[in-house]
């Protein structure tokens, strides 16, 4: 359904971001990565 590929564009957004590989216009901040699935 168009939920799961939401979260699916989301998800590699999100994996971009915190990898570094995206520049934003505001600030963010990457809570320690303790969580690893």
């Amino acid at each position: 359904k168009l939920s799961l590929l939401r979260k699916q564009l989301l998800k590699g957004k999100l994996d971009a971001i915190s990898k570094g590989n995206v520049s934003t216009d505001y600030k963010m901040r990457f809570p320690k990565q303790n969580k690893k699935r």
